[in-house]
């Protein structure tokens, strides 16, 4: 993914006026150059004219620059703007994404350890496979050692540079020994085929780069400038690789936006731009500023909580309180939705301008979110805003949000049946007043629902969110947080937590959700109720603070109160949850709470291709199906998808005890 929420002003013309501050950032001189540019800002268009001035003004040759960031689309996009304002010599450059990048390095250097130039390159699907036979061969268990969950881990271990050996070393249990058994296995058994994988591709090189420091050289010598967008979606390998590349010359221009980390399930580390300075001591810093930043909650969210007489609230009796309080007729009414700058309860640190444009990272705060499937921009979030809500009346005064079809549109299982609008909010591409003024626009005339169920109840329970996460201690945790009850969670598994993470527990209603999870950063929020009640006091009794953190990675809609209070809430142990007798089914029917569309499966078929064949009536529990039902399908169970990783109906009642057991411990 190139951006992912480029402004409209990044589409315009390549002759258009730059600002001072991205001025500067084209037209600054040799050097380390981190620009620091949020949503909206402009930074591929700096980034493209930055290449641009390199080669009109500093005579600087195509052959002699390398541009990378993080998909073919982008790399092309990158390279036709190039083109378009230095023409087809452009074409000399090296615009590509890291993968392609080290592969055109390691096709003329793999000798150095141990590689024919014509190794092969393994796919997802290649590289499950060879998991698979080397899981079975040395006599693991699929069930608890998933081949997906486990390729995960190895490549999580591999985007922090650890080998096999290394892990082995640090292993402080069972499980870990057992994962860096098959590690060193994996590893054999690509080396002998002559075979890498993608993570290979980035960690290899790296390595010849350590190595061999006349490789390295050559390659010093010929990217004399370095040039990656997105960098804060590098990781800790994808990072050191550009920093052994600038390590001579010291030309690096970096661009990245620490709040926007997009592949942090990946092994993103937004630390890279946190530490660029201590990498290189002499860089300069310039932030773009001059963007559309809307306000990104209604209530005045800090007054409220300092007030004399300030609860926390608890429920949305609460919260239309609150609302009556500051707005009278609050469904009424409009709101100012072109501030300047984001309200004090955003997790955002003043920062402190050294010259007019430049400032300290150590300034710059550090969050986690995720992305995917959504393109980005704030035209793109007024195009769906105006697609999902304006033009649709009819649907903003029926909404009700239980009622949702969790599965998405049918049709197209990757289109949302709600409004797709929260990544665009949660990164200020889209005011939450703007929202709020459109469907209140909308039902000016119009009987509709109302608080909770409507969009605006949806809003107010964000809203109550941020209160909470303001006023009270301890928020994200599960200890010395007043809105939490300290239940007895069992001992971290981590096998459990991977299979649940990776999309393979044996259920494929779960499977589908976190798949659709790990390649979109996003889910319905029906889904995420079902995963997060599986993960917690449904069936697999772990600690919801681990899988909070697994969503703050992920979601592209992340926002650090709302996700935790979604977890407190739907583990059940907040004072606003749901009874914790109340249990998702993870194997839905059609008239489940969970609003699954079952006729055609098309969503499971979608995000589960392994069971793409199985008959509707098997689909949700394909391990009831009868061996021939399954070699029909072309899918075994325990083969080729996994077995339940655990009796979801006997886990259920024991969760349940203790569920009650550590509630009346705490009485």
């Amino acid at each position: 993914m190139a951006e992912l929420f480029p402004s409209t002003e990044e589409n315009a013309e390549p002759n258009l006026k730059l600002n001072p501050a991205q001025n500067e950032a084209v037209t600054h001189g040799n050097g380390p150059l981190l620009v620091v540019a949020g949503a909206g800002s402009g930074k591929t268009r700096v980034l493209t004219s930055r290449i641009a001035h390199l080669i009109n003004e500093k005579g600087i040759s195509p052959f002699e620059i390398l541009a990378i960031t993080f998909t073919n689309k982008a790399a092309e996009e990158m390279r036709h703007r190039v083109v378009e304002l230095v023409g087809s010599v452009a074409h000399k450059m090296w615009v590509s994404t890291f993968h392609s990048a080290c592969v055109r390095i390691l096709r003329q250097s793999s000798d150095e350890i141990g590689f024919s130039p014509n190794f092969t390159i393994y796919d997802q699907g290649d590289a499950a496979r060879l998991m698979g036979h080397v899981i079975k061969d040395l006599n693991f268990d699929l069930k608890r050692f998933p081949p997906r969950a486990l390729l995960s881990k190895i490549s999580s271990l591999k985007n922090e540079g650890i080998n096999p050996n290394d892990y082995l070393d640090s292993s402080e249990n069972p499980y870990d020994q057992k994962v860096s058994e098959i590690f060193v296995e994996y590893q054999a058994r690509l080396k002998r085929a002559s075979a890498m994988d993608f993570d290979d591709l980035l960690l290899n090189t790296v390595i010849i780069f350590r190595k061999n420091k006349s490789i390295l050289e050559q390659w010093q010598n010929r990217f004399k400038h370095v040039l990656v967008d997105e960098y804060q979606d590098t990781n800790l390998i994808q990072n050191e690789l550009v920093s052994l590349l600038a390590a001579d010359h010291r030309n690096i221009c970096v661009v990245g936006d620490s709040d926007q980390s997009i592949y942090q399930f990946r092994g993103a580390d937004v630390r890279n731009i946190l530490n660029f300075e201590k990498v290189f001591s002499d860089a300069t810093v310039i932030v773009l500023d001059q963007n559309y930043r809307s306000t990104q909650t209604i209530l005045d969210v800090e007054a409220i909580v300092s007030s004399s007489g300030y609860k926390p609230p608890k429920s949305m009796k609460d919260m239309i309180r609150l609302f009556k309080i500051e707005f009278g007729d609050y469904e009424n009414i409009t709101f100012e939705t072109n501030d300047p700058n984001p309200p004090s309860n955003e997790r955002k640190q003043d920062v402190s301008v050294n010259s007019k444009y430049q400032v300290s990272l150590d300034k710059i705060r550090s969050s986690l979110s995720t992305a995917g499937y959504f393109h980005g921009g704030e035209s793109e979030a007024i195009t769906r805003l105006e697609k999902k809500v304006i033009s649709q009346n009819d649907y903003v005064n029926t909404f009700n949000k239980p009622k949702s079809i969790s599965t998405n549109i049918q049709g197209n299982p990757m289109e949302p049946t709600t409004t797709g609008l929260s990544p665009y909010i949660s990164t200020g591409c889209l005011s939450i007043r703007r929202l709020w003024n459109s469907c209140s626009e909308i039902q000016q005339s119009s009987e509709h629902t109302v608080p909770p169920v409507s969009i605006q109840g949806q809003i107010m329970f964000r809203e109550m969110f941020y209160l909470l996460s303001r006023s009270v201690d301890n928020w994200d945790q599960d200890s010395g947080n007043s809105q939490c009850k300290e239940i007895e969670w069992g001992e971290l598994d981590h096998a459990l937590l991977d299979s649940w993470d990776s999309g393979q527990t044996g259920f494929p209603f779960i499977d589908a959700m976190m798949r659709q999870l790990n390649t979109t950063g996003w889910m319905h929020h029906l889904g995420r109720h079902a995963v997060s009640c599986f993960l917690t006091r449904g069936q697999l009794w772990q600690n919801w603070t681990h899988g909070r953190d697994i969503f703050e990675r992920k979601l592209i809609d992340s926002d650090w109160a709302v996700n935790n209070g979604n977890w407190l809430w739907l583990a059940g142990v907040a004072p606003f949850s749901m009874p914790y007798y109340r249990i998702y089914n993870p194997c839905p029917d059609s008239k489940s709470s969970l609003n699954v569309e079952t006729k055609d499966a098309e969503f499971i078929r979608h995000w589960v291709p392994e069971l793409a064949e199985f008959p509707s009536k098997y689909i949700f529990e394909p391990h009831l199906a009868p061996l021939h039902i399954q070699e029909s399908a072309g899918c075994l169970i325990g083969i080729d998808y996994p077995s339940p990783i655990i009796d979801r109906k006997e886990s259920r009642k024991e969760n349940l005890q203790s569920f009650k057991l550590s509630l009346e411990s705490l009485r």
